[in-house]
C-alpha cells in the first residue's frame, strides 16, 4: 500500500514559512514562486530555501581564551590560532562566533575598547553578548560601517578590530597588459593606478643621471673660481659655494696674523668668516685676580684670587662681598662641586642665617640632619622623636617643639638623644606652648641635648 505525503503549501507570492509552522523533517512548497523550504536546527532554528539559488557561505570561528588577556580564534581562514586578530568581513555574508571561552561574553560594538563593553552594534547580530557555549551570528548588513569592534564585556584587554569590506572588481595581469599596449602613452610617462583604473601619467620621480653626466659637467669650461657643482632639481649646475667666504688657511697664515703689529691690548684672534682678525675679547672685561699654587693659603688675598692647594689637590676662590671674607672650595681634582674651605679661618662681618626646617608630625618624628641646623615641629598627639639620619659630628642647632591648641602632648626620645643625668625632659603642657632643645652631634650615634622650656 502506497504512502501519501501531503506537503504544506502556499500559493501566495513571497510567502515563506516560519519556524513555528514547520516541524523538523516537514517540507513546505510555495506553488506561486516555485520554491521549496525546510526547517534547519544547528542550535538555532531557521528556514532554508532548497535549490532556490546561490546561498552565501557561512564562516564559523571558535573562540577560546588566553586567561583574561586575549580571545583565541580558530576555524575558517585561520591556518593556526591567533590572539585577538583583526577581522575582515564582507557585507552580505554570514559569520558565526562559537564561544567556548568558559567565561567571556562576546560582543560586537561600534565603539572602541571600554570597561564593561562599548556600544552594541545589533544590526544583523543574533545572540549579542554570547556567553560560554553560545553562538553569536552576524549577517553583515550592506550598510554596515567600515569599522566595527569586538570585545569581552568583562575584560577590556580582550578586544579587536573588524574591517567591513564590499566585493569590488579586481584587475588581472591581462588588464595591465592591455594598458601597456595602448598607443596613447607618451615618452616619459609611467603606468599608474588612479583609484579606479590604470592610466599613463607623467613620471614625477625626475630624470636620472649616470656618472658620465656628472663627468660632462665637471669638464665644462664655464665654471668660475670658488663655484661648486650642485643639483638644482632638474640638472647639475655650477653655483657659488655658500659654505664660506674663501679658501682654507694653514698654520702659517695664523702665525702671520699673530705677529702683526695692529693687535691691541685685550684683543683676541678670531675668524670673521673670510679671514683672521684681531677683535675685542667678548668673554669679560679683562684683568682678574692672582693665582697662587702651594700648600698654604696666601696671607693677604684679594677678592677674585685663586689658590690651588697642592697638598689636597683643591681649588679655592677668595670672596669678599663686604659682609664676609672667605676661601670657597670650587673643585677638587677629578671631581666637581664647591664648598667652604675648612682648613683656614673665615671672617664674617654680616649675619649668617640658617633656615628653620619644619618636620612632619607623626607617631615617630623623622629628622634629616643634612637639611639644616634648626628644626621645628608642632605636636598633635603623643610622639617619639626618632634618631636623625645623615648626621655629621660637630653639627649644632636647635629644635623648637610646639604644643597644638589642645596641649598636654608628650614626647619621648630615641636612643641617640642624650640629656644631662640621663633624664629626658618633660614638655610644657599648655595649649600652643613652646619649648626648645639645643643639640650638638658628638658622633654617628650620640647627640648631646639641653632642654629649655615654657617660652612665653
Amino acid at each position: 500500500m502506497a504512502n501519501t505525503i501531503k506537503l504544506r503549501r502556499s500559493a501566495t507570492t513571497g510567502a515563506v514559512p516560519t519556524t513555528t509552522q514547520l516541524a523538523l523533517g516537514e517540507v513546505a512548497i510555495n506553488t506561486y514562486d516555485g520554491k521549496v523550504f525546510i526547517k534547519k536546527d544547528d542550535g538555532t532554528e531557521s528556514i532554508v530555501e532548497v535549490g532556490g539559488g546561490k546561498t552565501p557561505p557561512e564562516i564559523t570561528w571558535t573562540l577560546t581564551a588566553n586567561g583574561s588577556s586575549d580571545y583565541i580564534f580558530s576555524g575558517d581562514g585561520f591556518p593556526t590560532s591567533q590572539n585577538d586578530p583583526t577581522l575582515y568581513l564582507m557585507r552580505g555574508q554570514t559569520y558565526k562566533f562559537v564561544n567556548n571561552t568558559g567565561a567571556h561574553p562576546f560582543r560586537i560594538q561600534s565603539t572602541g575598547a571600554t570597561s564593561g563593553g562599548g556600544t552594541q552594534y545589533n544590526s544583523g547580530v543574533t545572540n549579542q553578548d554570547a556567553g560560554n557555549g553560545d553562538t553569536l551570528t552576524f549577517v553583515v548588513p550592506m550598510d554596515a560601517p567600515d569599522t566595527l569592534y569586538y570585545q569581552c564585556t568583562s575584560h577590556v584587554a580582550m578586544f579587536g578590530t573588524i574591517y567591513v569590506l564590499s566585493d569590488t572588481v579586481g584587475y588581472a595581469d591581462s588588464d595591465v597588459d592591455t594598458h601597456l599596449n595602448v598607443s596613447g602613452a607618451s615618452s616619459g610617462e609611467i603606468l599608474s593606478w588612479n583609484g579606479s583604473d590604470y592610466a599613463w601619467v607623467a613620471d614625477q620621480t625626475g630624470t636620472s643621471y649616470a656618472d658620465t653626466d656628472v663627468d660632462t659637467h665637471l669638464n665644462i669650461s664655464n665654471a668660475s673660481s670658488g663655484q661648486i657643482l650642485s643639483w638644482n632639481g632638474t640638472d647639475y649646475a655650477w653655483v657659488a659655494d655658500q659654505t664660506g667666504g674663501g679658501g682654507s688657511y694653514a698654520d702659517s697664515d695664523v702665525d702671520s696674523h699673530l705677529n702683526v703689529s695692529a693687535a691691541s691690548s685685550g684683543q683676541i684672534l678670531s675668524w670673521n668668516g673670510s679671514d683672521y682678525a684681531w677683535v675685542a675679547d667678548q668673554t669679560g672685561s679683562g684683568g682678574g685676580g692672582s693665582v697662587t699654587v702651594g700648600s698654604t693659603a696666601p696671607s693677604s688675598p684679594s677678592s677674585g684670587d685663586l689658590w690651588y692647594d697642592t697638598a689636597n689637590a683643591i681649588f679655592y676662590l677668595y670672596v669678599d662681598d663686604g659682609n664676609s671674607q672667605q676661601w670657597i672650595e670650587t673643585g677638587r681634582a677629578g671631581s666637581g662641586g664647591g664648598s667652604f674651605n675648612n682648613a683656614v679661618t673665615n671672617t664674617y662681618t654680616g649675619a649668617q642665617i640658617g633656615s628653620i626646617v619644619t618636620l612632619t608630625d607623626a607617631a615617630t618624628i623623622a629628622m634629616d640632619a643634612s637639611l639644616s641646623n634648626n628644626f621645628q615641629v608642632t605636636l598633635a598627639g603623643n610622639r617619639t622623636f626618632g634618631n636623625p639620619t645623615n648626621m655629621t659630628a660637630g653639627q649644632v642647632g636647635s629644635i623648637f617643639i610646639n604644643q597644638d591648641g589642645t596641649g598636654s602632648r608628650t614626647l619621648s626620645w630615641s636612643s641617640y638623644w642624650l640629656f644631662p643625668s640621663g633624664n629626658a625632659p618633660t614638655l610644657s603642657t599648655a595649649g600652643n606652648s613652646s619649648d626648645r632643645v639645643d643639640y650638638i652631634i658628638q658622633s654617628s650615634t650620640q647627640i648631646h641635648a639641653q632642654f629649655a622650656g615654657d617660652f612665653q
